[in-house]
This record gives structure tokens, C-alpha cells and sequence, in this order.
């Protein structure tokens, strides 16, 4: 009896021994796990499912801990064949973010990146609310690849998110959207803080080619954008605020794309032109009134119009204020030279109709160029609106980036000129007695004087 006890008690011991060295190597591990799946594989057992599921990320954490990287790879493999087979069980994706940072915590980032392919296979069985939830944990996973320094692990992020946007049907999946570009609008802002150019600019340009234009994504994409310029003035960073530029022309620059959005777009603007108006050494501002007048030109819409000519005078108007008419000049300049081109066109074409929308347009401009010098000179106190007139004309024909030739410049001030000259005709006389550069010769015939009013 005693002998058939140690007997008994032998093999015991021995199978124990067995299975613990069979354990501990790693790849007889691997196998096992693999037999385990093929056997499971379409049988729906939830207890079975369970613990081959928890056998495989076991197995993971113990490659990981022995920085066995060929082995962890192949236990990943697993786990995303088994996740190809809709074996995932309740917030499979929280723990898959938990595998990922675990990874990136072990100074492992190309574990964690072969991590993140496991999303892939997972989120085709998810339904909407749990994808909100995969695109919340990615963006978490690219917080701590920050943190970490590994910023190639946030371009597989982004790669991961666009992947989930690109397959829903845009119509009928606004808060995937939503969460999506609140994703990529917290990704791009670590680009910008990191200087990450290339990723900054592959978020903006595939945002751009999502077409989402319904009113409500609008708002979002414009709030990213928003967001976004907001941090590269502050950095003054012009290589991403010219990747912003393209951006928004390629998501604006859509004949679907209505006029409230365009006009949510320059309301936003103006705080934000007005802010890069601070700066004396940016040319921010005069470039975003510029992207401004390009687009109220290809709308021709006359509400469009009086706003942004308005953003323009009231950004123009602050700089000044700050820095004078010698660095305020620059930002002043866009609204200069959309009058001198409209001016031009006006006088070529006049009689083509396009319902008096032109000469609109070109004499609110005037307006807010002479309203403009008014202000200059009243703060001035020595200077009058005639002299600040000719004080810009000098500036602009003295400008290094002059578009237009020095004739259709100075017809231009002399509109200006003129349009002060009906309301103040006494003082500008006297004001301009020593300016006759400006005002002689006078490049404006009688007829075209007073078809403009003006004579």
C-alpha cells in the first residue's frame, strides 16, 4: 500500500515538474495557446474563450518581462487571429490599451506598436459606442508615447483612427465622427508642442479629405482647426501655420461647402488674426486676412464681403495701434491691395454686370482705408488724413512684396485721395499741398471719376 502512495505521489510530482518546464518555454507556450485556438475556433464557449484569451495576454506580459521580442510577437499574432475570429470578450479594447502601455511603460514602443494592429481585427465587431470608446483609448495610448518620447507610436495612432472614420457611413455616424476629431485634434496638438511637421501635416491633409460638410462636423473641424492655429501663432511656428493654411483652403475650397460655414470660419478668425497682430516681427495676420479676401473672392457673396473687409480694418486698426504705421503697414497691406486690384477691374470690365457687387465691395474698402488714415492721424495729433494717405502710398511703393505695378498703386491712392477730398475739401488742400507725388500726375480721367462718384 505504502509503495503504491509514493508511487502515486511520484507521478504527481513528475507531472507537476512536467508541466511547470513545459511552461516555462516559451514557444512549447505559444503552441499550446495556437492548438488551443484552432480547436476553439467557431465554438462559442464563453468559459473556454475566457481563459484561451487570458492564456494569450499571460503570455505577452511574460515575453515582455523577459524581453523576449520574437516571442511576444508571435503571442500578439494570436491574439489578433483570435480577435479575427470575434473571440473578444467585454472590453477587450481597454485591455489591449492596458497591453499597449505596459509595453511603452517596459521600454518596449515596438511591441506596443505591433499591439496596436490588434485594433484592426477588433473594432469590425464593435458597434458604435464601443469604437467612441477604441478612439478615446488610443488617444490615451498617444499620451504616454509622448510622454515616453516615442513619437512614432502617434503616427500609428493616427493611422488607427482615420482607419475607423474612413469605414463609417458619414451620414449616419456623427458621434464617431465627433470623437474621431476630437482624437486627431488632441494628436495634432502634441505634433505642434513637438514640432512634429511631417505628422502634423499627414493629420491636417487626410482631415481635409474626409469631406465631412454638414454643419454640425463643420463646427468641429473648424474648432480643430481653431485649436490648432491658436498654438502655432502663440509658437510662431510659419512651417505649420502654412500647413494649417493648406489645410483649410483644401477643406474650404469645396462648392458644397456652404456660406455659414465660410462665415463661421472668419468669426473665428478675427480673434485669432487679431492675436497674430501682436507680434511685430509675424507676418501671420496679413497672411490669414489674405486666405480671407481669396476666399470672399471665390464666394462673391456680399454678407462674406463686409465681413471679412471689416476683420481686415479692425486687424489693420490693432496693429497700428501697437507698433505704428511703419510695422502696421504689413498687416494693412492685403486690404491695399484687393482695393488696387478691384479698382482695376472695376475701371476694365465696368460694363459687365455682376450686379454692382464689384464697385460694393471696392468702395467699403476705400471706406475702411481712409476711416484707417483718419484714426493713424488722430493719434498722431501733427498729422492730417491727406498726409497719413501719402505716408502709405510711400510704405507701399517702398514695400519688398509689391504686387502690381507702381501706376495702378498710385490710381489707387488717388481714389483714396479723392473719396476724402468730397468730404474734407478745405483741409485736404491744405494737407496735401506738399505731397504732389500722390496727386500729380492725376492718373483718373473725368469719365472715370464720375462713374465712380468721384468727381
Amino acid at each position: 500500500m505504502q509503495f503504491w502512495v509514493v508511487l502515486l505521489a511520484g507521478l504527481t510530482g513528475g507531472a507537476l515538474l512536467g508541466r511547470w518546464y513545459f511552461l516555462r518555454r516559451t514557444d512549447w507556450r505559444i503552441k499550446l495557446l495556437s492548438y488551443r485556438l484552432n480547436r476553439i475556433a467557431g465554438r462559442k464557449n464563453p468559459v473556454k474563450i475566457s481563459s484561451l484569451m487570458k492564456g494569450i495576454y499571460r503570455c505577452v506580459h511574460d515575453c515582455m518581462r523577459q524581453n523576449n521580442q520574437t516571442a511576444a510577437y508571435q503571442a500578439i499574432d494570436l491574439l489578433k487571429l483570435a480577435l479575427g475570429e470575434r473571440l473578444g470578450r467585454g472590453n477587450e479594447s481597454m485591455r489591449l490599451m492596458a497591453l499597449a502601455v505596459a509595453a511603452l511603460r517596459t521600454k518596449q514602443p515596438d511591441i506596443a506598436g505591433y499591439v496596436l494592429d490588434a485594433y484592426t481585427p477588433l473594432v469590425r465587431g464593435l458597434n458604435d459606442k464601443d469604437r467612441i470608446a477604441v478612439i478615446e483609448q488610443l488617444t490615451l495610448i498617444a499620451m504616454v508615447a509622448l510622454k515616453a518620447r516615442y513619437n512614432f507610436m502617434l503616427a500609428k495612432v493616427v493611422n488607427k483612427i482615420f482607419a475607423i472614420l474612413e469605414q463609417m457611413d458619414k451620414a449616419e455616424e456623427p458621434p464617431i465622427i465627433s470623437a474621431g476629431l476630437r482624437g486627431l485634434k488632441s494628436v495634432g496638438m502634441m505634433a505642434v508642442r513637438r514640432k512634429d511637421e511631417a505628422l502634423f501635416r499627414e493629420i491636417s491633409l487626410r482631415i481635409g479629405n474626409l469631406n465631412y460638410y454638414d454643419e454640425e462636423t463643420a463646427k468641429e473641424v473648424i474648432g480643430v482647426l481653431n485649436e490648432w492655429l491658436h498654438r502655432i501663432i502663440k509658437n510662431e511656428n510659419q512651417v505649420m501655420f502654412d500647413i494649417v493654411l493648406q489645410f483649410c483652403w483644401q477643406y474650404m475650397d469645396k462648392d458644397h461647402v456652404s456660406n455659414q460655414i465660410c462665415e463661421l470660419l472668419v468669426y473665428e478668425w478675427q480673434n485669432l488674426s487679431g492675436m497674430a497682430a501682436l507680434n511685430p516681427n509675424s507676418q501671420m495676420a496679413a497672411e490669414m486676412i489674405e486666405f480671407l479676401f481669396s476666399l470672399a473672392e471665390k464666394r462673391s457673396n456680399e454678407q462674406l464681403w463686409t465681413l471679412i473687409i471689416a476683420i481686415a480694418a479692425k486687424t489693420a486698426r490693432l496693429a497700428f495701434a501697437q507698433h505704428g504705421i511703419n510695422v502696421g503697414f504689413v498687416t494693412m497691406y492685403p486690404l491695399l491691395d484687393h482695393g488696387r486690384r478691384l479698382l482695376a477691374a472695376e475701371l476694365k470690365f465696368h460694363q459687365i454686370s455682376n450686379d454692382g457687387l464689384r464697385q460694393k465691395v471696392l468702395f467699403l474698402i476705400i471706406r475702411e482705408c481712409v476711416t484707417l488714415a483718419a484714426l493713424i492721424a488722430r493719434k498722431d495729433m501733427t498729422s492730417s488724413t491727406g498726409e497719413v494717405l501719402a505716408q502709405l502710398y510711400q510704405k507701399w511703393v517702398s514695400y519688398p512684396e509689391m504686387r502690381g505695378t507702381l501706376k495702378s498703386v498710385k490710381k489707387f491712392c488717388q481714389i483714396l485721395i479723392l473719396y476724402w477730398m468730397k468730404n474734407r475739401q478745405r483741409q485736404s488742400r491744405r494737407s496735401l499741398s506738399g505731397h504732389c507725388d500722390i496727386v500729380e500726375p492725376s492718373l483718373l480721367s473725368d469719365s472715370e471719376k464720375e462713374r465712380l462718384g468721384l468727381s
